[in-house]
């Protein structure tokens, strides 16, 4: 057996899998979906295939023609799930199997009807990142196997199914009160991009390539907050070449999505935290849309090597903020990064082995050590390499990378030798082995700076002083300078300090996601009791993980904080998506160990 993915039991040794087939029937009712699935291999297997599975319930397994097949499902690995093999007596490209998804599926989230902006029905979403796809279909659960497919999915007639594909067609059964939506995915994707969602949803075209789908509550405002999106992909086009995935939709999910967004191909997948009425988030939609070049279509062989995937990504993000807003938005960013990937370096310890770009995951699950490093650190590394070669000559090298790589998945030792290839002898004179193999940011990590930028961190700075922002200041702040501001402030700050933030800021009454998150993880370590109210409400409502880790954190820091964390914890945990839920339980059991 030979597996080079350590989180999955994919064996190279036998043939790939290159397309699925698969039919779902989605029960509301009983929190389940009825599956049947054709796996065609690239060659015919002969004896054993390996694939993996988590938690389904295997009904049947037979050849096209209806000839039954041996098959055992090996017990549940804690990380990997079960080995599910099926045993071949002839020679075949094709496999059909007959399951049950359960309710506890690690890749679903089912909503009733009180957990979504509207009330009146249920909802239903998956996220297969990073190694959760196993628990929707059998399959070779590793980003090395790339797959197109085709899938139909049944659901009660007065909702809608929309899919990371190309839509194929609806066909409707009144007697059983049921419509099935068809999808076709032509381009080969890994398996964590493969993405579905059911409920009470509608769209609106905002572009010739672009539709948000989002509940009609929430529909308008969506629209307008990502109006702006063609403009977005013609800017990444001029930089990294044609857009290959023919739409990119997106969908904004009820508040339980656990990320700012997924990447999901054709159609991405929102918080609806990004709906700040003024545009000033679309960043993450931009991040979600790099991630078409680098990530979708150069993909990570596997978990270890991460940073491909997000570090490529973070970078070109901020290449088509500068496009679309000027430098000093991409600056800005640069030094939003900066400063979660300290508070990463804090969760882990610099000299963690799980800073270094390049990790060592088996046994591992990468959902526990999911963090801003293989983002931050790795875009600081692209960022050196730029300054260093120059922008044009690495913006050359960006559309050869792309090209080269396109629709396959890699590992770093291969994009390495592409690297020295272009700029021989660039790896050792930036360190490449200290930043790839090395813990922590290394010292030759370039300084991204502007007047600006220095000038609000100066003002940041100035605050421990007792010399605060004047109102003209505060007022001419937009929302990446505030951030910059409050990241920089110490904490936990006096009673005093947090009342005159409150207040100057106008926090009370803030609306950005952003700005009220990092006020919120300010107040909570500062153990500023008139806050606790809008700290419980924000947790209540929000199950993005990027804002309930820091709150819940920094609520360790006092004995009152502590209890509150518990108390809205217990209330909201059966709400919250199941990564949520398990991150923030981590963070409270810390509590009890000081």
């Amino acid at each position: 057996m030979a597996r080079r993915d350590p989180h999955s039991y994919y064996d190279d040794a036998q043939p790939k899998i290159a397309s699925f087939d698969l039919e779902f029937r989605v029960d509301f009712g009983k929190k389940r979906l009825a599956a049947k699935v054709k796996l065609s291999l690239e060659s015919e297997v002969k004896g054993v295939l390996h694939l993996d599975s988590r938690d389904l319930k295997i009904n049947n397994v037979s050849l096209e023609d209806g000839t039954q097949l041996k098959y055992k499902l090996h017990p549940k690995d804690p990380v990997l799930g079960s080995l599910f093999e099926i045993e071949f007596d002839s020679p075949s490209k094709n496999v059909v199997v007959e399951y049950e998804v359960p309710e506890n599926a690690s890749a679903l989230q089912w909503l009733n009807p009180s957990q979504t902006k509207g009330k009146s029905q249920p909802f239903l979403f998956s996220q297969c990142q990073a190694i959760h796809a196993r628990s929707l279909v059998p399959l070779q659960d590793s980003p090395a196997v790339r797959v197109t497919y085709t899938a139909s999915i049944t659901v009660p007639a007065a909702l809608t199914a929309v899919m990371a594909a190309g839509s194929a067609g609806t066909s409707e059964d009144p007697v059983k009160g049921e419509k099935t939506h068809f999808f076709k995915m032509p381009q080969p994707i890994p398996p964590y991009l493969f993405a579905f969602a059911a409920g009470r949803i509608a769209a609106k075209e905002v572009g010739p390539r672009t539709r948000v789908w989002a509940e009609p509550e929430v529909l308008d405002k969506a629209a307008y907050e990502f109006e702006e999106t063609e403009n977005m992909i013609r800017e990444a086009e001029a930089l990294f070449g044609p857009y290959e995935w023919e739409r990119f939709d997106l969908l904004v999910l009820p508040p339980s999505f656990p990320y700012g967004g997924m990447e999901n191909p054709r159609l991405t997948f929102l918080t609806p935290t990004l709906i700040a009425g003024d545009r000033s988030l679309v960043a993450v939609v931009v991040h979600e849309l790099a991630h078409s070049w680098t990530g979708n279509l150069v993909t990570n062989a596997n978990a270890e090597h991460f940073w491909i995937n997000e570090g490529f990504t973070v970078w070109a993000e901020r290449r088509i903020l500068e496009k679309l807003y000027g430098s000093e938005a991409a600056v800005m960013s640069y030094a939003q990064g900066f400063s979660s990937l300290r508070g990463a370096l804090d969760r882990f310890g610099a000299d963690s082995p799980f800073t270094c770009l390049v990790t060592r995951l088996e046994g591992v699950s990468p959902d526990d050590v999911f963090s801003e490093v293989p983002y931050e650190k790795g875009c600081l590394f692209l960022r050196l390499l730029e300054d260093t070669v120059s922008r044009p000559s690495w913006d050359r090298f960006i559309r050869a990378y792309i090209e080269k790589y396109r629709f396959t998945s890699i590992e770093t030792a291969e994009l390495r030798s592409f690297i020295e290839k272009h700029f021989p002898g660039i790896m050792e004179k930036v360190g490449g082995d200290e930043w790839l193999l090395s813990p922590g940011i290394p010292g030759n990590c370039p300084q991204v700076q502007s007047q600006r930028l220095e000038f609000i961190s100066n003002l940041s700075a100035a605050f421990k002083h007792g010399t605060y922002p004047s109102s003209a200041e505060i007022s001419a702040m937009n929302t990446s300078e505030k951030l910059v501001y409050l990241h920089g402030l110490g904490r936990p700050l006096s009673r005093e300090e947090c009342a005159w933030l409150e207040t100057n800021f106008e926090l009370k009454s803030v609306s950005n996601s952003e700005i009220l998150c990092e006020w919120l993880t300010i107040a909570a370590s500062s153990d500023y009791e008139p806050a606790f109210p809008k700290i419980r409400a924000f947790l209540s409502e929000v199950g993005r993980m990027k804002y309930l880790r820091p709150i819940y954190k920094a609520m360790a820091n006092s004995e009152r904080t502590r209890a509150l964390a518990s108390e809205i914890y217990s209330a909201t945990k059966d709400s919250l998506h199941q990564l949520s839920a398990n991150v923030i339980g981590q963070e409270i059991e810390k509590y009890g160990k000081g």
